[in-house]
């Protein structure tokens, strides 16, 4: 757990800084250093001091070691285990060595659990220090891996990766980023074996175990689909675009589509519009379409195109043995009325395939598209976290997934984490939705969707909807 900071600064040997925050890691054994009858200090066996101004962390200390302190420097007279106890840290201390002082006179250093700070910060704090690593300087980043998305994931590849763009690799096993890789599994401890490998799983689950032990990027927060499903996905470039129309596979003949689209003001300022093709036959996006820029009638435009790509390449492939089965709507929450005026000053004949609506309500009027209450969004996650998480869905874009991997759960729903994104999301829920209707009328289609949802007793029957 990351808790940021904007009101308290820490002191430094370079006078009182900020800091990003406290992360609160659990419980964790802790060693008692005893450096004078008046100075002892706890710490676990990773945090790190300054001996003659380079970083040691606790477990390579040694009775007698000097620790560096801003007046004088001070022996370990002894080290002894004090136990287990809650673990904080204190992250980014805004100086160049991120150093602070303990009990007013120790130096201390920390730019530990980088991956668990906010990504703006990780950000800003790596903005702040690269003037000084560019002159020659130094940084140590630690981490335990969290969404393969963030800066600490992107550093990691980075040292990882020792090719030039001329595909010369550096002797010295440096990254191109300047970085050197180190990584620490569980099975390198001498003092854990399998018995202690299966304690953990059982404590931790797989995905748990895999992230603090394995070093797996996976996500610690609670994501809609599981940290090691997300990890799974792969991203597919693709194969051609119309209007920048992404199109990650052709429409196959007698298959069923499910078209969602999230439509937005377009004004360049808010939120993206969104629109996401699915082969509801085989539960895989074949398209995906999303603007800033796109007014509403521009984005009924692209929707058309889509609707009658479709339809002109199913009808004229000869083994298509019906009229192609096309199925479209859109979420009718915001941007809604806009839609509807639209799409009935073009005309629907004009659109190929079923305009999927909302049920009329008992003595209203029945609203053209899909609004997305709190129960039928709910629904709708449900199902697309387990056709994921069973693989019965496949993803291939990238924005996509990457909005999926910072689609958490906040105030009983989903949304996407603070300065991401989740509109192409919402589009494919859309399309999710379509595909719960079309299954109730598709025997072909029910193993894709419906199946996998009887499993669950918990699960919530959705809203009707009616064509």
């Amino acid at each position: 757990m990351f808790v940021g900071n904007k009101k308290y600064d820490i002191l430094t040997s370079t006078g009182w800084c900020d800091f990003s925050g406290v992360s609160f890691n659990g419980k964790n054994l802790t060693f008692i250093i005893t450096l004078s009858p008046e100075l002892i200090v706890r710490a676990t066996k990773e945090h790190r001091f300054f001996s003659k101004g380079i970083p040691i962390a606790v477990a390579d200390l040694t009775i007698g070691d000097w620790l560096d302190g801003y007046d004088h420097n001070f022996e370990i007279i002894n080290i002894d285990v004090y136990g287990d106890e809650d673990v904080f840290d204190v992250i980014s201390v805004n100086n160049e060595l991120c150093e602070f002082r303990i009990a007013g006179m120790l130096k201390t250093h920390n730019c530990d659990e980088f991956s668990f700070i906010p990504n703006n910060m990780q950000r800003d704090f790596f903005s702040a220090i690269s003037p000084t690593l560019s002159t020659g300087g130094s940084s140590i980043i630690t981490s335990t891996p969290g969404n393969d998305e963030d800066l600490f994931a992107q550093l990691w590849h980075g040292a990882n990766n020792l090719f030039d763009d001329e595909g010369v690799e550096n002797p010295n096993g440096e990254g191109t980023n300047g970085f050197f890789p180190i990584m620490a599994k569980w099975d390198q401890h001498p003092d854990r074996d399998l018995k202690w490998e299966k304690q953990e799983r059982a404590k931790l689950g797989d995905t748990g175990f895999e992230r603090e032990n394995n070093c797996e990027f996976v996500s610690s927060e609670e994501t809609l689909i599981n940290g090691m499903a997300l990890k799974n996905l792969t991203a597919q470039s693709e194969i051609f675009k119309i209007d920048e129309i992404r199109w990650f596979a052709e429409p196959q003949p007698n298959h069923t589509y499910g078209i969602g689209w999230d439509p937005s003001m377009g004004d360049g300022t808010g939120d993206l519009a969104a629109i996401q093709v699915l082969d509801l036959t085989t539960m895989t996006q074949i398209a995906e379409w999303s603007s800033k820029k796109s007014i509403i009638e521009k984005q009924t435009e692209v929707l058309m195109k889509i609707l009658h790509y479709i339809y002109q390449t199913l009808d004229q492939d000869p083994l298509q043995n019906t009229d192609p089965e096309i199925y479209w709507s859109f979420e009718n929450n915001g941007m809604g009325e806009a839609v509807v005026i639209t799409v009935e000053r073009i005309g629907e004949e004009f659109f190929p395939g079923v305009f999927v609506h909302e049920p009329r309500t008992r003595g209203g009027n029945r609203k053209k598209g899909l609004f997305t209450s709190y129960r039928s969004k709910l629904n709708a996650c449900s199902n697309l976290k387990r056709v994921i998480e069973s693989r019965k869905l496949t993803i291939h874009s990238r924005p996509l997934i990457s909005e999926l991997k910072n689609y958490v759960s906040t105030s009983g729903s989903y949304k996407a984490k603070a300065g991401m994104r989740d509109d192409l999301i919402s589009a494919l829920i859309i399309a999710i939705r379509i595909s719960q209707v079309v299954s109730d009328w598709d025997p072909d289609l029910v193993n894709n969707t419906d199946d996998d949802l009887s499993a669950d007793e918990s699960y919530i029957e959705p809203l009707p909807i009616v064509l």
